[in-house]
């Protein structure tokens, strides 16, 4: 954060006064304590579903593609996707975490909103995350949807 605060001012001493100079640091600080909060939130998201599964992490990131650990990585993305913690990451940044293409995880969202029309249990999963992070879910089964909202909204974004 401060390397890009040291070439702002290199780049624009001149025209910058002070006040302008006070009002980017505070808000690159700001910026730098939001994405802090974000990887910690994403952190423990992804910390719940590997106490769940009972993976390592690192043997996830590796180029396993042993069912659980497919479904582990599939839930963590959906899970990222569907914003269960806040953030706004891309499906490139969501593949960055395990080392995979973007086209890997959208293949692995469509998967997983495929498993919950039909693997009861696997939805439950789900519905189980969906309330540890704050959200209030349920299944329609009339439209096989699975519909969750945090909990205090009045409607999803």
């Amino acid at each position: 954060m401060t390397e890009i605060y040291e070439q702002v001012l290199e780049k624009h001493n001149v025209l910058l006064t002070e006040l302008e100079e006070a009002v980017i640091l505070h808000k690159l600080t700001k910026i730098d304590i939001k994405a802090k909060e974000t990887i910690r939130q994403v952190d423990d998201l992804i910390k719940y579903w590997t106490e769940y599964y009972g993976i390592d992490r690192e043997a996830a990131e590796g180029s396993s593609r042993v069912q659980q650990v497919k479904t582990y990585r599939y839930m963590v993305w959906w899970s990222i996707r569907n914003k269960l913690v806040p953030n706004n990451f891309s499906l490139d940044a969501i593949g960055r975490i395990f080392n995979r293409h973007h086209a890997t995880v959208l293949h692995g969202l469509k998967a997983v909103d495929n498993w919950i029309m039909y693997d009861q249990e696997l939805r439950q999963d789900l519905m189980n995350a969906l309330v540890a992070f704050g959200f209030r879910a349920e299944w329609n089964a009339g439209k096989k949807q699975l519909n969750f909202i945090k909990k205090g909204e009045l409607y999803q974004e």
